[in-house]
């Protein structure tokens, strides 16, 4: 199969709908979906590509992303003493198998990495330099409930215009716990309770000044509905 990667639409990778994009927030779906080719090109040297192949019955399903796309993956949990706008550069890597008749068993790990500049002032350009670990485990029983817990490191530099040091991180870190369960009302209906749960320290240090830090809890939750009255056609209500 040749078609758009996991996470380029609205309907991709969300709690609603158990499809391949799934595996970047449950990394146990992979295990139902092997032999998948993705891939795509934009302007600017901008792409994502990956594949998930199956090793068979006893072996499970290994897949492989590589993805150079804006917007900073690791800003998502970090919120860095610098904007700015950059590339992302990401490995993904994802395995999954079955045990038995109904368990799937999933890991993730993602390696982020950036550097560029802020352009503000043209005799201002501060630089940053970005690099993220993120490994995720989750588990899936009968393809109804599913759960993931993940860690994620991050470590970065900002720099000033001259090569100074503006601040150094000091034990960054964030954990997501989240989870959904899909239960059939009838034929057409579906309802997906789910939740999520995400704690992150961000600590650093400014020259001269000290150390500063923080920490940031986040939840959501939510009750889906996943309505299809015929074929071909799927209303999702969150």
């Amino acid at each position: 199969r040749v078609g758009a990667p996991p996470g380029l639409s609205a309907l991709e990778a969300n709690e609603l709908v158990r499809d391949e994009a799934n595996i970047l927030l449950f990394p146990s779906v992979i295990a139902g979906y092997g032999g998948m080719v993705f891939g795509e090109i934009g302007s600017n040297n901008l792409y994502r590509l990956g594949t998930q192949y199956d090793l068979g019955e006893a072996g499970g399903v290994l897949g492989l992303y590589l993805d150079r796309s804006p917007a900073p993956v690791a800003a998502e949990i970090f919120r860095p003493p610098v904007d700015a706008d950059g590339i992302d550069n990401r490995i993904n890597l994802f395995y999954g198998r079955t045990f038995g008749k109904s368990l799937d068993a999933g890991l993730s790990f993602a390696f982020y990495r950036d550097y560029y500049q802020v352009y503000g002032d043209p005799t201002d350009k501060p630089e940053r330099d970005d690099t993220a670990v993120n490994a995720v485990f989750g588990l899936s029983w009968d393809k109804s409930l599913d759960i993931a817990f993940g860690l994620m490191t991050d470590s970065w530099k900002v720099k000033d215009q001259n090569g100074e040091d503006l601040y150094k991180p000091n034990t960054n870190w964030a954990s997501t716990l989240r989870g959904r369960y899909r239960t059939q009302i009838t034929d057409e209906v579906e309802l997906v309770p789910h939740a999520a749960f995400r704690y992150g320290v961000e600590a650093f240090g400014v020259p001269d000044k000290g150390r500063n830090e923080a920490a940031r809890a986040e939840y959501d939750a939510g009750l889906g509905v996943s309505v299809s009255p015929v074929e071909a056609v799927l209303l999702l209500l969150d």
